[in-house]
């Protein structure tokens, strides 16, 4: 896939998407017809991240996998604009979820010289689909996804460019987003927040973190990567299996998240926990940049287990409290 390009200043780049994020919180908020409603936070602001990977994808060179990267950028548009439709107006779960399993297979079966069984494949799949919605679903409270972005996409970025030097796409494109992420995270990480990430933030952020992270085991063979997103992973998979242990359906609504619990029961500040989970989980990921190559893999599984038994003690202390 070949595109025109440009050349864009890197510190140009918060700015911009500090103003373009203004004024599509201006232009909702105008289209409003209630006063009150133009008084309440605007959703889908993470709009903002797709024109981030067009900015890059005009201006950057993709060495890793370049044409790869013009079907991530097309995937990541398709996810983009569904996903801000259903911010607007709720769609079908199903048509959801056929998107999402197709924009995730088509970048997959791109990647050069990889040969699976379809076995492989479809586990491949279906761990991605679960990822970017579980990406969605810890997008429950106010700052959460802009954090947690922030401190994955710093280690993202400082793994690829330090600990193993790779070509300039991974780490140009965590930074684009980086910055792009601390813009919304101006009118959203707040008390008061101004505009939510939504699902065409939070969804495509989590689908971009998966091609990231992804490109990251890809080029070094390394799967202790992995523990780059434990803390979402652990709070999500943990709730899916608590609900499956207690005969839910895990595709409906619910409030069993950790994070949720901490709302809810304890009435933690929303801040406080959106920082908690990120102070946490980037804890992990120094541990993993200081620890020598040839035990990351113990010490992914180490963290694992410790996050786990960290997780189960607050969670059993929650429930165990009188609401």
């Amino acid at each position: 896939m070949t595109l025109c390009r440009f050349d864009i200043e890197p510190s140009l780049t918060f700015p911009v998407m500090l103003v373009l994020e203004g004024l599509y919180v201006l232009i909702a908020r105008h289209l409003r017809s209630d006063h009150n409603d133009r008084n309440r936070p605007v959703t889908g602001g993470g709009i903002i991240f797709i024109i981030a990977v067009w900015l890059f994808a005009l201006s950057e060179p993709s060495d890793i996998f370049p044409e790869r990267f013009g079907y991530i950028t097309g995937c990541a548009t398709v996810l983009a604009i569904v996903s801000f439709i259903d911010d607007m107006r709720p769609l079908s779960p199903l048509l959801r979820l056929g998107i999402q399993i197709v924009t995730i297979t088509v970048p997959l079966i791109m990647v050069p010289d990889m040969t699976m069984s379809w076995i492989a494949y479809i586990l491949l799949i279906f761990l991605g689909v679960a990822f970017i919605n579980a990406y969605n679903f810890m997008d429950g409270i106010n700052g959460m996804t802009v954090a947690y972005s922030v401190v994955t996409l710093l280690a993202i970025g400082y793994c690829s460019e330090i600990v193993f030097p790779l070509p300039n796409v991974v780490t140009s494109l965590s930074m684009i987003l980086l910055s792009t992420t601390a813009a919304i995270g101006f009118l959203n990480f707040r008390r008061h927040e101004i505009v939510h990430c939504g699902d065409a933030g939070s969804i495509v952020m989590g689908f971009l973190i998966l091609y990231l992270i992804s490109s990251l085991i890809y080029a070094t063979d390394d799967w202790s990567y992995i523990a780059l997103i434990f803390v979402y992973g652990v709070d999500t998979g943990y709730t899916a299996l608590y609900r499956l242990l207690h005969g839910e359906n895990i595709l409906k609504g619910h409030k069993l998240h950790l994070y949720q619990l901490l709302d809810s029961r304890k009435h933690v500040p929303h801040l406080y926990i959106s920082t908690a989970y990120a102070i946490v989980q980037a804890v992990i990921d120094i541990g993993l940049i200081l620890t020598p190559s040839p035990y990351r893999a113990w010490y992914a599984a180490g963290s694992f287990v410790l996050l786990m038994a960290l997780y189960s003690t607050v969670r059993y202390r929650i429930s165990h409290t009188a609401i």
